[in-house]
């Protein structure tokens, strides 16, 4: 791991919480070593943290701070920290004691005994987890150590948290764990901020796997389950500690009882000898024979003395010097005074450092009696029968018994026991301090902390990893979901590409079933053969499909497929539904099926229909490119004499070499010229010298990575362009520079003009799809030749246009449209009266060869009527072409062209093709035209029939709604056409309705619409009317123009006209509704007697 990941700005805030946590250790250091206790606490009451925890919380900073500089130093401090934990807790453990405490630093013991100089084992537990998640960070970097570092971390944070509150609720038992020393509060708060800053350096390092991996779930339950069983387990230990130390006070108290019985009997046996000393009936010999009794009943009795005038003494003292024993009996009488005798404890060098118990008698006669401290203590203890083995007494400032076991000072300051025995004869209280042994206190404890803390951090650990191993699963699903959603977009979106690429091919693709039925075909093959619905096909057989009428044909395909079941490059003619006939390749292959059977067969159809005409092109674009690939081949040996030119210029030495080839290929000759590094410069047009510049700049500094390949024009000696295909390449020196560069020229002149005739006849195929589409789509043909003849003018630049329609009645053509290029208003003035003979000029020759033709200025007068009309433009030739529809001229197009921009056409093809292609469409547009009427009128009449009729009424009232105006409807019936038509049949009354028609249509204005409805009844549609009066006087008008008799034919009938009126908005709201009104106003007529005309009421 490299530390530049750590110097981000985002991590400032750790490593000043770092840096709080490093000043709070130096200072409390500094306080131990100038023996400041003030440094180490916050004050009375609160535990003071060690120099062994503020030396580690020191480390464990600097080792924060040396992650983002130096691994291997973090490492090392933090080594070193978490080995000094580790001890501690080791000693905790283990009982021993194995100096930590005094190597650091001696001087910290003199500042109190009171503050023991060990770190608690929670601090110690703490400092251990902290250095441990530093070195997971440094040394691996598996997953599990990602979760577990941030995990310690967090559960140091809480414990420190924990102990802060603790403080603050004074809850010794969070704290402060069994008795042993407890962590401080500057400890705990230095946790919390190595913790925190820690938790959010491991976070931010490993982002993207904790949230990737969902570690937030997991990292709560180990921090909370191991917290939790930590404080149990703390709980517990305490109880049990709890009890042990009951059970050392209860053996404390006997013991101390028990020398509290022996004391007293003492003081109680030397009352009653010392009341003897005065009795009369005692004298020496009774007195020392007394006192031999005296020290053999009681062995805690170390001697006794007596004496008026001079001093006697018996017991064990006997030998010792008689001043010995008078400075014993001297500091004998400093001790309390009660009932006659003076009671004291001596030390002395006299008596050896034995400490005894000494009782004074200063009345009459006076005597002393001397007790052994240390046996009666001894002697009390193994009494008791305790297992406390460390036992310590004291009487103020003497030491009157000493039993030291292995417990280290620790061990003693955490066991031990004290128990004040005030006696009423002593001074000063007897001082019992007791202790057990490390086996003892081993022996005796309990299981169930020890239990409890490894089944919770089982439970925990169990839990936290069904939980990992349930968000794994739920990632993966959701992982899985993702995928397999992506993978079904992605199948999705292949199938729409492969669909539009299956519908949109070039080729017609067909799939049929064995028995030759179609299944299925793309939208090529439906668009081609002007299929409109495709269920219209699925079924058919492929041969009507196709339309297939030559039988020799159908029987070759279908053997072919029995025998083979494929086809290749079969031709044939295929038709569409305008009967346009088109030129296929036909090849058909077998579709097998999951079975490993056929079962259809995929027809594939490719139009060859132009490609006869672009063979030749495509011959000479592929001579051209096999001309091509033979000049890079040739470059290999371009010493050689080849029919490509190269060239070698020298960087450095500024020498430039020429072949002969492309000097002639620019006009030149070497025994004539010798070539220069002008040679480009001058001989290249200066656009195209300054690319070529830049990009052999480009190719220099890139060190021939960059391409030197450009297409260059050069001027020839003659002054014509030649172009010029330059290519070339740097040779790389070994100290990496280019000081030489290489390289050759192709001529691709003719390459080039090829290129342009084929973009010429794209431009041509173009032109044709634009012309036929305008007929089809505008709604008149003259319209659609406007645009036409305006789009073919401006594509082959052409200074005026104009179209001529043919009259089979007139021998001339009258022009319909013009354009001039350049607007002037006198030409185009003179154009819209031009009027020609069928026979003179170029229009005469178009319809005499009734093809396209072109003239020239050089015929015999070509266009002088044309030229006349437009004196602007002086024509160098013109271009004519017809429009035949039915086998006759419809109408000719001419174009005429300036001088100035354009150049004789030769090549009339591409011309004729566009003539017949219009053609078709034309007559394609005017069946149309013809159907559409068909549709809309009336066979006999000629005029709108219901259809048409209806639709123009819903128009009109849809007009006069938005304008706010009325309409009226005119329903009319013809009386007694019936008797006619019965009398003299149907034919007399088809021509009856035929000139009843005409007399309607004479009486009604322009845009007043009348149509035929049924039989003898007809409607009339009447817009812009003034009043009800006007529609009464055109009522009235349609009645009076029936005559009367009406002859046809020689034959009199006598027929009239009924009326009904309806107005919108009045009469109805609707078309249909506004009818229904006319016709019952009809009706109301019809039932008064006919011949006349009625109004609605209003609905």
């Amino acid at each position: 791991m490299t530390a530049n990941g750590l110097r981000s700005k985002r991590y400032y805030f750790c490593y000043a919480l770092a840096a709080a946590a490093y000043l709070i250790g130096v200072v409390i250091m500094v306080g131990w070593i100038t023996r400041a206790p003030q440094f180490a606490t916050l004050g009375a009451g609160s535990l003071v943290m060690r120099f062994n925890t503020a030396l580690c919380i020191t480390l464990t900073s600097s080792a924060v701070f040396a992650l983002a500089l130096k691994k291997r130093l973090a490492m090392l401090l933090s080594l070193l920290s978490g080995l000094i934990g580790l001890f501690t807790l080791l000693e905790y453990a283990s009982g021993w004691d194995l100096g930590l405490d005094y190597w650091l630093l001696i001087p910290q013991t003199t500042i109190d005994k009171g503050y023991p100089i060990r770190m608690g084992p929670n601090t110690a537990f703490c400092i251990v987890l902290l250095n441990a998640a530093i070195l997971l960070y440094c040394l691996f970097k598996k997953t599990w150590t990602k979760l577990l570092q941030l995990v310690l971390v967090a559960l140091v944070l809480c414990l420190g948290l924990a102990a802060l509150f603790g403080y603050f609720l004074d809850i010794q038992l969070i704290y402060n764990w069994a008795g042993y020393p407890g962590m401080g509060a500057q400890s705990a708060f230095c946790f919390m901020l190595l913790s925190l800053s820690l938790s959010i350096l491991f976070y931010y390092r490993h982002f993207k796997f904790y949230s990737k991996h969902s570690m937030v779930q997991t990292m709560t339950i180990l921090v909370t389950g191991f917290l939790f069983f930590i404080l149990l387990w703390q709980n517990f230990l305490n109880d049990a500690a709890e009890q042990l130390r009951r059970k050392i006070a209860a053996d404390t108290r006997l013991i101390a009882k028990e020398i509290e019985v022996n004391l007293h009997d003492s003081f109680w046996a030397t009352r009653r000898f010392f009341s003897r000393l005065n009795h009369h009936a005692f004298n020496d010999e009774a007195i020392s024979e007394d006192a031999g009794n005296y020290l053999k009943d009681m062995p805690t009795l170390a001697a006794i003395a007596w004496g008026k005038e001079a001093l006697s003494q018996h017991g064990p003292m006997d030998d010792l010097q008689k001043s010995h024993l008078l400075r014993l009996i001297s500091l004998c009488q400093q001790g309390l005074k009660t009932q006659g005798m003076t009671v004291t404890v001596v030390e002395h060098a006299a008596s050896g450092g034995v400490p005894y118990l000494c009782f004074a008698h200063n009345q009459g006669r006076q005597g002393w009696m001397f007790y052994n401290l240390q046996r009666i203590v001894s002697g009390a203890v193994k009494r008791a029968d305790s297992e406390l083995t460390g036992v310590e007494v004291h009487y103020g400032p003497i030491t009157l018994f000493t039993q030291i076991n292995e417990g280290s000072p620790a061990f003693i300051h955490r066991w031990a026991y004290s128990e004040l025995l005030q006696l009423d004869f002593l001074t000063e209280p007897l001082v019992f301090k007791l202790w057990p042994s490390p086996r003892y206190v081993a022996e005796n404890r309990p299981w169930l902390p020890i239990v409890t803390i490894l089944l919770g951090l089982a439970i925990t650990a169990l839990l936290a990893l069904v939980n990992l191993l349930r968000n794994k699963v739920a990632m993966d699903n959701t992982q899985l979901k993702t995928s397999i959603t992506d993978k079904s977009r992605r199948l999705l979106e292949v199938e729409s590409r492969y669909q539009r690429i299956y519908d949109n091919s070039p080729d017609l693709y067909l799939f049929v079933d064995r028995t030759c039925r179609v299944m299925e075909c793309n939208q090529t093959f439906m668009r081609t053969l002007g299929i409109v619905r495709k269920k219209s096909l699925l079924g058919q057989s492929v041969f009507d499909v196709l339309n297939i009428k030559n039988t020799m044909l159908e029987k070759n395909i279908m053997n072919r497929i029995a025998a083979t079941g494929v086809i290749n490059n079969l031709e044939l003619d295929l038709m569409n539904q305008f009967d346009s006939t088109s030129r296929m390749m036909l090849k058909v292959s077998p579709f097998i099926g999951a079975d490993n059977q056929t079962i259809g067969y995929l027809f594939s159809f490719r139009d060859i229909s132009n490609i006869k005409a672009l063979q030749e092109e495509l011959a000479s674009k592929k001579y051209s490119e096999n001309l091509f690939r033979e000049n890079k081949a040739i470059y290999d040996l371009i010493l050689d004499e080849t029919t490509d030119g190269w060239w070698d210029i020298n960087l450095e030495t500024k020498e430039c070499i020429l072949s002969s080839k492309l000097l002639r290929s620019l006009g030149y000759e070497r025994d004539h010229y010798t070539p220069t590094l002008d040679f480009f410069r001058d001989n290249a047009f200066p656009d195209d010298f300054k690319l070529l510049e830049s990009n052999l700049k480009k190719h220099i500094l890139s060190k021939g990575k960059y391409p030197l390949h450009q297409e260059v024009r050069y001027r020839h000696r003659n002054g014509k362009p030649v172009w010029i295909l330059c290519r070339g390449q740097g040779i790389v020196d070994p100290d990496g520079r280019i000081r030489r560069v290489v390289g050759t020229h192709i001529d691709i002149t003719t390459l080039k003009f090829t290129q342009e005739k084929l973009s010429l006849k794209n431009l041509e195929l173009d032109l044709i799809y634009k012309t036929t589409r305008t007929i089809l789509v505008t709604d008149t043909i003259q319209d659609a030749f406007k645009f036409c003849a305006a789009t073919i003018s401006q594509a082959i630049r052409f200074a005026v246009g104009l179209v001529y329609y043919v009259n089979e009645d007139s021998p001339h053509v009258e022009s319909v449209w013009h354009q001039t290029m350049k607007g002037e208003a006198a030409c185009s003035a003179s154009l819209k009266s031009l009027e020609l003979s069928k026979k003179e000029g170029i229009v005469g020759q178009v319809f005499q060869e009734r093809k396209a033709v072109w003239l020239s200025s050089s015929s015999a007068n070509p266009f002088s009527l044309e030229q006349a009309h437009c004196t602007h433009f002086k024509f160098s030739g013109a271009l004519a072409f017809p429009i035949i529809v039915a086998d006759e001229i419809y109408a000719v197009f001419e174009f005429l062209s300036d001088e100035s921009h354009t150049a004789p056409i030769e090549d009339l093809d591409m011309i004729d093709l566009l003539a017949s292609q219009m053609s078709l469409a034309v007559e394609r547009k005017m069946a149309y035209s013809q159907l559409q009427h068909l549709a809309l009128h009336d066979e006999l009449t000629k005029l709108p029939n219901r259809r048409a009729c209806m639709e123009m009424l819903e128009l009109a009232i849809s007009r006069a709604m938005r304008n706010k105006s009325e309409v009226g409807l005119m329903f009319l019936d013809l009386d007694d056409f019936k008797e006619v038509n019965d009398t003299y049949g149907h034919h007399l009354g088809d021509q009856l309705l035929v000139e009843v028609s005409q007399c309607f249509k004479q009486s009604i204005r322009g845009h007043d619409y009348l149509a035929r409805l049924a039989g003898d009844e007809f409607l009339l549609i009447v817009t812009d009317f003034s009043s009800y009066s006007a529609l009464s006087l055109l009522a009235k008008r349609l009645i009076e123009s029936i005559p009367h008799p009406l002859v046809i034919d020689g034959i009199e009938v006598n027929v009239s006209v009924s009326i009904g009126i309806a107005v919108y908005p009045f009469a109805a709201k609707t078309a249909e509704a506004l009818l229904q009104k006319a016709d019952a106003a009809l009706y109301k007529v019809k039932s008064e007697g006919k011949n006349s005309f009625y109004f609605s009421n209003p609905g």
